[in-house]
């Protein structure tokens, strides 16, 4: 049997042989040509070759272009990936460490964001990049112990520059693998967000600056004896002072017998239209408000009044509107009782005037006490009688004058 397992016979064997053995020589050269220059798309080709030799060749054909395909589509795979991270570089600054934060690469991103060289660089340790106390602290410790573990890491850092200025990136430390799973390297892409991050704190700043000064404005409010309650844009009711919400809570039982779901418990949130006859009447009212604006409105038996101011930003927008409230119930009882008492007054004092102008016209002497029986009135009858006797008066009464009697006692 031959080596690749087909009979013989006696007579043409040692031609056959040889044959054979040139065939295996040829296969062997062409094998070594195309290792040589590792192009896969070569074939093994043979002029009259015997059957074994041919079948093994076709058999070695199929089997190259199988690798040639894969060779291919590997390449094709590795020129992307090599353009995927020649893109990541362009973009991104990217930095290489050891397991344990040593520093290996960085690239021209990376370093112009620090503004370290990399002989600088290369070498020391990650927490050239971070101040000292968070270098030193258990939780960078464990950050490293991570990452060395093989464990992903992202998020926003702060980190330090080289001339001591603070630097915020967004950024992603990579752990990578061998084959046994092992953390050989830690590659960072970042990005530098230092921009973004202090314009998020400088509104962030701001935002907690206006807190506190709407906690003071609230707190005054809170304790003012005027009466307030703000409306937004959408005139819901976003806050009432404690001074409105007494007030209302006063007038609660009178306002319910026209309004009979109100309560003050759960008077914020809801529409400010709702305290009116006519609510879009209001609306309209509101929604066009410029400058303040007063009136009174009529509920239960009481009378309310209201002073509505726009609430104006800095830059002009508007942002609600402030009611200031007042119950006018009492003083508009004491107002009219004492509009009342003046008219009867003003009647009495048109009678008595009348009176006065009907007694001083008789001939009748009329004089009048009150019941302190001090003069207050004396006709021009009497004064002229009074006059015509007083020499006679005075040998009695000394002091006696007709001009300065009224006011005296009778």
């Amino acid at each position: 049997m031959s080596f690749f397992g087909f009979g013989s016979d006696r007579g043409g064997q040692q031609q056959r042989d040889a044959q054979i053995a040139f065939e295996i020589n040829e296969f062997s050269r062409q094998l070594g040509r195309i290792g040589k220059s590792g192009d896969l798309s070569q074939r093994l080709q043979f002029d009259d070759a015997s059957a074994p030799v041919e079948e093994l060749a076709e058999r070695v054909n199929r089997l190259l272009d199988v690798l040639a395909s894969k060779s291919e589509a590997g390449s094709a795979d590795a020129k992307a990936q090599r353009g995927q991270i020649d893109a990541l570089n362009r973009s991104q600054a990217v930095i290489e460490f050891e397991p344990d934060g040593t520093i290996i690469q960085a690239n021209p991103n990376f370093l112009g964001a620090v503004g370290y060289s990399l002989d600088e660089i290369r070498g020391q340790h990650h927490r050239i990049f971070v101040d000292k106390a968070e270098a030193e602290s258990e939780e960078y410790a464990a950050f490293w112990k991570k990452l060395g573990n093989g464990q992903f890491d992202a998020g926003q850092y702060k980190r330090v520059r080289k001339d001591g200025s603070p630097i915020w990136i967004q950024a992603t430390y990579n752990p990578v693998l061998d084959a046994e799973g092992r953390t050989i390297r830690v590659v960072k892409f970042a990005t530098d967000v230092t921009a973004e991050m202090q314009s998020r704190q400088a509104l962030e700043q701001a935002q907690k600056a206006a807190a506190r000064e709407n906690t003071r404005v609230k707190n005054a409010l809170d304790n003012v004896t005027t009466n307030v309650m703000i409306a937004d844009n959408e005139r819901k009711i976003i806050y009432l002072n404690e001074s409105v919400k007494q007030m209302l809570a006063d007038a609660e039982a009178d306002i319910r017998k026209e309004l009979p779901s109100f309560q003050v418990a759960g008077l914020q949130g809801t529409c400010i239209d709702s305290f009116h006859k006519k609510p879009e009447h209001q609306a309209r009212m509101i929604d066009a408000l410029k400058e303040t604006y007063r009136t009174e409105i009529k509920l239960g038996g009481r009378t309310f009044g209201l002073i509505a101011s726009p609430v104006i930003s800095e830059d002009g927008a508007r942002l609600g509107t402030v009611v200031e409230w007042k119950d006018r119930t009492a003083e508009l009882k004491l107002e009219n009782e004492i509009r009342e008492r003046e008219e009867r007054e003003r009647l009495v004092a048109a009678a008595n005037l009348r009176i006065k102008n009907a007694l001083d016209n008789v001939t009748t002497n009329v004089m009048i006490a009150d019941n302190e029986r001090k003069i207050i009135y004396l006709n021009e009858s009497v004064k002229e009688m009074m006059a015509d006797a007083e020499a006679d008066i005075r040998k009695e009464l000394p002091s006696f004058q007709v001009a300065g009697l009224q006011g005296t006692c009778i």
